[in-house]
């Protein structure tokens, strides 16, 4: 049978069970225990951890049985710090630079279940200089796969009606009229004080 499960972004109380002892992970894998039972490990079967992260779930799966993981992850953050999870993994696990949309590709075979925590990582948010911190003052980077554009690239680059076409916002005829970069966060600002004004019932 095969387990596909995707879950939200969070911190959970749940530790680890026996597993290669690497580096620690830098936060707790959100339901693991409940993630280690939909899935149910067996020898010999192999699965997807499309979201690698700091290796939470992929070291829970090879600590549950004697399985093989396929790890992935397009932060070459965390392909560099799980390394070590990999040299202790006894050639269980192979860790991939790539996007889960791309697993079918970097499987090429069958797989018994996947595990995907969709969102960013707390450890991107904790790192100021990756720029998706809400706390600490940081470059407006925000890549990450740490390629192409940054966010301050594109933001002080395109012109209005292309950013109109990327934020969310950007259905409001209003909004995709603007002419200018200045007039768009203008604009967007209104929105914003009039959204949270109407949650509070003001008009």
């Amino acid at each position: 049978m095969f387990t596909l499960l995707l879950l939200p972004v969070s911190t959970s109380p749940h530790s680890p069970g026996p597993a290669p002892e690497a580096h620690p992970a830098q936060h707790i894998p959100v339901l693991l225990d409940e993630v280690l039972q939909a899935l149910a490990p067996v020898a010999g079967e192999v699965f997807i951890d499309g979201t690698f992260g700091a290796g939470g779930y992929t070291r829970a799966i090879l600590g549950h049985a004697d399985c093989q993981v396929i790890a992935i992850d397009r932060d070459p953050a965390a392909i560099r710090d799980g390394q070590g999870l990999v040299a202790v993994s006894g050639g269980r696990l192979r860790l991939v630079h790539g996007t889960f949309a791309t697993m079918e590709d970097i499987a090429a075979g069958k797989v018994d279940g996947v595990v995907l925590d969709i969102g960013v990582s707390s450890m991107q948010l904790d790192q100021a200089e990756r720029g998706f911190s809400f706390l600490r003052d940081g470059p407006l980077d925000m890549r990450m796969s740490g390629e192409g554009f940054s966010a301050a690239d594109v933001v002080n680059t395109l012109p209005a009606e292309a950013l109109a076409d990327i934020i969310p916002l950007s259905p409001l005829p209003w909004l995709r009229a603007v002419v200018s970069i200045g007039d768009l966060f203008i604009a967007a600002g209104t929105l914003i004080i009039f959204y949270f004004g109407t949650l509070r019932g003001e008009r």
